[in-house]
């Protein structure tokens, strides 16, 4: 009996490291080995963990305030791993600056895995042949398999292995604890995670209350009194409650949603079974079985309707659980239901879609539902088949499953082999080996010494709008704050009482002196117009607008900087001829920086001084408080809105605008408001909805500048949907259509 509990403990083990090396090989367990982190998410996880470990101790623990500065984010945001950050965190002095605990997850996945797969299978059958080939089906699962090098939190399925452990186990009598511990953990792994835990848990305790009465009604308030007070300080610690209703995601739920039919596609995870070509669904919505898991599926199915295993007794003690199962689905197919070829939406009430749309990733809630399939299909194998057969079929089984499943993990090892082995070839880590940096020229070395904060300008919710990567591998080098960061949620409130301050500081001139900026071209002019070139620099470095407050006051930095100037971006027009604000006429410049410097594995390209002024110049430039330009021209968004012009060589007096503006018999004027440099021209009123024609005085000012500043204050914005039949939900005033030198 002690060699049979001996064997139970070291199998599983022995089994899920093999499994590991198998699939991922050993190149991830480097603590110092990132080359394999790429893409959007891989790099999220590691740098959140790295400003995290960096950062001072807070209170709650899992703020992270120098990943996000003031958008606010917690180790939670950034998906890396709040458990493994809080354990690592307080040995980062002896850490090397180089360290990941992500491959280090990963095995530990591998065997919880197969932990406990092995002990759910033990519930059937003790039988170790039975128990080996059954744990292997529930570890080669390509779900699993798919999160490796790309989502490491979900790798952690074990956890839904371990609450359906839970629930099948009739000896759990100390359920508050083994619960409440696994609803925590998970909560300190992935939202998504605890989310499908709790659920799972919420439908024991009701089935084992009310239909199976093992527990009693006090016990059970008892049993969520307890865990829910546990639950509130683990996520308060982790940092989940700065999260608020801006954090909820726009149109999100229905983008990534499940396909029932998906279970049998294999999306390149088989060299037998092809990707079903009808099936439309998202990477979320990666749930095939496996060619092994689908011949269980099919072997199960004369037990399950000869009758022979009991199952549907056991069914009759779950009743709440499999409701819950059938919401689940419901939930990851979506209101844009697709079922191979067939399509159906229906609507979903506003309120209740706005709640829907944080879980974007609907698809994943599936996950539960396919675990249980598997070993609801392994139960009914295991007892309705003799022993012998048994065993014969889940072996093979499992071989199966093995061998057709490497046409999706093969690759995948493969490339992460590839990469660390490329990453090594100099024997040391680089901090931004394979992570991509285009941030080569020496300025950056001096200003990641000068300044504290990076402050990325304007923010956007879709990090992706920026190269976010460079920045925030630059900013942990320097050990810099930064807001160049991508999380899984951000605070949308947040981003525009940023962005909204942020122009006010260039308006005024006020700069923090403790930041370096990064500004996308849609601020330059503004950011001109409001800098003293005898104390500031702004220039344009590696393809990058920088924005470097007081660094000509800096004696220990270097000066030979070309500054830039509002005329680098102007072209001067002419008169009479229209200077138009169309989409097709007016074009930003670059956006957001782009030019990426491979890393050199020998080390042969060296930082160059690179001041690249090459802007597409225009005869005009929006500054700020304008919507995107449409076809016909562009609207103002804001209560102000910005506009330059150069002056042309010679003879103007004065500017005419050709406006639109928003009205109706129901709101029949638009009043303007017209500074020029600074200086009130006058205020106007536009009562047509076309061709208002503005005629605009040209200061002196102005003509010392060689540009016009104009600034427009709108007192009459109203929304669309407001004041007719029109659903645009857009606070309106006046449109730019054209300009004109007079």
């Amino acid at each position: 009996m002690k060699l049979r509990r001996t064997s139970d403990i070291f199998i599983p083990i022995i089994f899920g490291i093999a499994a590991f090396f198998l699939v991922v090989g050993p190149w991830m367990l480097n603590p110092q080995n990132v080359s394999w982190i790429h893409g959007l998410d891989p790099q999220q996880h590691y740098w959140g963990w790295v400003f995290f470990r960096q950062g001072q101790w807070s209170f709650p623990i899992g703020m992270n305030p120098d990943y996000g500065l003031s958008i606010a984010s917690s180790i939670a945001f950034s998906d890396s791993i709040p458990l493994l950050a809080f354990i690592f965190k307080p040995f980062s002095s002896i850490l090397p600056e180089t360290f990941q605990y992500l491959g280090i997850w990963t095995l530990i996945c591998f065997i919880l895995q197969a932990w406990f797969a092995w002990i759910i299978v033990g519930l059937f059958s003790q039988d170790r042949w039975i128990k080996f080939f059954s744990m292997g089906l529930l570890v080669f699962v390509p779900t699993f398999f798919f999160r490796i090098a790309f989502h490491t939190s979900l790798l952690s399925q074990f956890f839904l292995l371990a609450a359906i452990y839970l629930i099948l186990n009739p000896k759990n009598n100390r359920r508050i604890l083994w619960w409440g511990l696994l609803l925590a953990i998970s909560a300190m792994v992935h939202f998504y995670l605890f989310l499908m835990l709790l659920i799972l848990w919420l439908a024991d305790l009701v089935d084992n209350t009310f239909k199976n009465k093992v527990i009693t009604k006090k016990n059970a308030i008892k049993e969520v009194l307890i865990i829910s007070i546990g639950l509130i300080l683990v996520f308060w610690q982790t940092g989940y409650l700065i999260a608020g209703k801006s954090f909820s995601v726009e149109s999100a739920y229905g983008l990534h949603s499940l396909d029932p039919l998906a279970i049998f596609s294999s999306a390149g995870w088989s060299y037998v079974l092809k990707e079903i070509p009808i099936l439309i669904h998202s990477y979320e919505g990666f749930v095939y079985l496996g060619l092994g898991g689908i011949l269980l599926l099919l072997f199960s199915l004369p037990i399950l309707i000869a009758g022979k295993s009991q199952f549907f007794s056991h069914i009759n003690r779950h009743l709440f659980l499999f409701f819950c199962l059938f919401i689940l689905l419901i939930f990851a197919v979506t209101n844009d239901v697709k079922i191979g070829g067939f399509a159906w939406k229906y609507e979903i009430p506003q309120y209740i879609l706005y709640r829907l749309n944080i879980l974007r990733a609907s698809a994943r809630m599936f996950w539960p539902i396919l675990y249980l399939l598997i070993v609801a299909s392994l139960f009914l194998v295991i007892k309705g088949y003799p022993r012998r057969i048994t065993i014969i079929v889940l072996g093979l089984l499992f071989f199966i499953q093995v061998a057709d499943t490497s046409a999706g993990w093969l690759p995948m090892r493969k490339k992460i082999g590839r990469d660390s082995r490329f990453s090594l070839c100099q024997n040391e880590i680089n901090y931004l080996p394979l992570l991509g940096s285009n941030l080569q020229d020496p300025f950056w070395t001096e200003a990641g010494k000068k300044y504290k904060k990076l402050v990325l300008a304007p923010l956007v919710d879709a990090a992706w709008q920026w190269n976010w990567t460079p920045f925030a591998a630059f900013a942990a080098k320097n050990h810099m704050a930064t807001n160049g960061v991508y999380l899984a949620r951000i605070d949308g409130k947040k981003v525009g009482i940023t962005n909204n301050e942020t122009k006010l500081a260039f308006n005024s001139g006020i700069f923090d002196a403790q930041s370096l900026y990064v500004i996308k071209d849609e601020l330059l002019p503004l950011l001109i117009a409001h800098t003293d070139p005898k104390i500031d620099l702004l220039t344009r470095v590696n393809g990058i607008n920088v924005f470097a407050p007081r660094w000509k006051l800096c004696k220990e930095c270097f000066q030979d900087i070309p500054a830039l100037s509002l005329f680098d971006l102007l072209t001067k027009p002419k008169v009479g001829l229209n200077i138009p604000f169309g989409d097709k006429d007016y074009e930003n410049f670059l956006g957001s920086p782009q030019a990426y410097i491979p890393f050199d594995c020998k080390n042969t390209v060296k930082p160059q001084r690179i001041y690249q002024f090459n802007f597409k110049k225009r005869e005009s430039l929006l500054t700020t408080g304008w919507f995107k330009p449409e076809e016909w021209g562009v609207w103002a968004e804001e209560e102000s809105a910005g506009l330059i012009l150069p002056l042309p060589d010679k003879g103007a007096k004065s500017i005419e605008i050709n406006a639109r503006a928003f009205v109706n018999q129901r709101h029949p004027i638009q009043r303007v408001s017209i500074w020029a440099d600074g200086i009130f021209i006058k205020q106007v009123v536009l009562s047509k909805g076309d061709q208002n024609l503005i005629d605009i005085p040209i200061p002196s000012k102005s003509l010392i500048l060689g540009y016009v500043n104009l600034e427009f204050q709108f007192l009459d914005r109203i929304r669309p949907k407001d004041i007719s039949d029109n659903s645009d939900a857009r606070y309106l005033s006046m449109g730019l259509v054209s300009a004109k030198f007079r």
